[in-house]
């Protein structure tokens, strides 16, 4: 059990059904919060399936058939909340199913919530809406083209399209270089029956948390896992692939598109892995090179150059690789290039001031303990500390933050290798 400044109070139960139980005791919020994940390997032959899962599942299930009594069972529930869908860590493909709901000591009713939520989350990932192992056909194609429409329209929003396709690209020959939320093309072939095979896989071989935040009496979890009917027989094992690469050649992609501004993205190999002892050392660099109005690159590449709309950096965790993102007018691509690596250049020299160092570290450390204050955030954190097997929680990693010295930066900084140039320019 863990006891933090943050009023959080941990605990971990493992089982012999391939469930892992993360309980996240909190007074700080008026809601409870019950998430079941999904772990996949991140896979060509069967991301676009996975991705496509929740969407019918949230359709309806046995004892809600259709979404509209969804709904009304929410409403009934206090205004209770549900939601589903996928994510990518790493080489991980996970589905997220989760539910929130009133705290019971908040309701005047004395009606006791927490288990009917429980029931309902059950319901919809474990007693699914099924005839003869197929699942509606009609709810299958509906929800194809609601996909369709989303990857398709991941194009809409530049800057994440900008930033996602330099990472496809850096890593083409890589499970991370797989969108999770897979391909159109792969979606004309799938139906109901292929529908019912991919879910009856995921419930009986997928590794599985079970995250429950809130004001949480120690006795509901044991109810909640029998409520939840973990059905696992033998979790897959999911392969990682090395972070340390050592970069031989810098490759460059132009991308011509209907926009005003250009999007010029940069990706990095750090050769540095989240359970490395160099990793704090890592974010206070990505801090310093552009975690802030603090940063070199926004100091120098937007304030003094005028080169760009905006400009950061940032770390993928679980993958080793650090992502530069810049707008900014298509003539001014070379130049801007040559000032953002003047900056990571510096770092590499040691030129960092204190202003930057210390703003870093305050910077993060704020944003460590504004995440204790969001629901999500705090359940996605503990999520990556389980999947690293870590007991990490906010304050031992905000300790090992104001432990990292401008050295540590230095040192790490020499590890941080250019790999790949995405650059969107404007159509002429």
């Amino acid at each position: 059990m863990l006891q933090t400044d943050n009023k959080i109070e941990l605990k971990r139960y493992g089982t012999d059904k391939g469930l892992n139980i993360i309980s996240i005791k909190t007074d700080k919020f008026k809601t409870n919060s019950i998430n079941l994940f999904f772990h996949n390997q991140l896979d060509q032959s069967t991301v676009t399936q996975n991705a496509l899962l929740p969407m019918v599942l949230r359709r309806g299930s046995k004892d809600y058939p259709t979404m509209q009594d969804i709904s009304k069972k929410l409403e009934q529930l206090y205004g209770s909340f549900f939601d589903c869908g996928v994510v990518k860590k790493g080489e991980r493909q996970i589905l997220h199913f989760y539910i929130d709901g009133v705290n019971d000591k908040y309701l005047e009713t004395g009606d006791k919530l927490f288990e009917p939520l429980a029931h309902m989350l059950n319901s919809i990932a474990y007693n699914p809406l099924l005839r003869d192992g197929k699942f509606n056909d009609e709810y299958v194609q509906q929800e194809k083209e609601n996909l369709a429409k989303q990857i398709e329209g991941r194009i809409n929003d530049k800057l994440q399209y900008a930033v996602e396709r330099c990472y496809e690209l850096m890593c083409a020959d890589e499970r991370y270089g797989i969108h999770e939320w897979g391909k159109v093309e792969d979606l004309q072939k799938i139906d109901g029956s292929i529908m019912g095979d991919r879910y009856n896989d995921i419930i009986n071989t997928s590794k599985i948390d079970l995250v429950v935040l809130g004001d949480i009496e120690d006795q509901w979890i044991e109810r909640l896992e029998k409520i939840i009917g973990i059905k696992t027989n033998s979790s897959k094992d999911i392969k990682t692939e090395n972070v340390h690469k050592d970069v031989k050649e810098v490759r460059t992609f132009v991308e011509d598109m209907d926009v005003n501004q250009g999007k010029l993205s940069m990706g990095f190999r750090t050769n540095v892995g989240p359970t490395d002892p160099d990793y704090y050392s890592l974010i206070v660099y990505c801090s310093i090179l552009g975690g802030g109005a603090h940063s070199k690159l926004h100091q120098n590449v937007r304030e003094k150059a005028s080169l760009a709309y905006y400009a950061f950096a940032r770390i993928e965790k679980l993958k080793g690789l650090m992502m530069i993102g810049s707008g900014i007018e298509a003539d001014k691509y070379e130049r801007a290039k040559e000032i953002i690596l003047k900056q990571v250049n510096e770092i590499k020299e040691g030129i960092i001031s204190d202003f930057e160092y210390e703003s870093s570290i305050k910077t993060l450390v704020n944003g460590l303990r504004s995440m204790a204050d969001e629901p999500i955030q705090m359940v996605d954190f503990f999520l990556t500390q389980s999947i690293l097997g870590s007991n990490n929680d906010f304050d031992t990693v905000i300790n090992k933050i104001k432990e990292v010295k401008p050295d540590d930066v230095k040192k790490v900084a020499r590890n941080v290798q250019l790999d790949t140039i995405h650059f969107i320019k404007p159509k002429k």
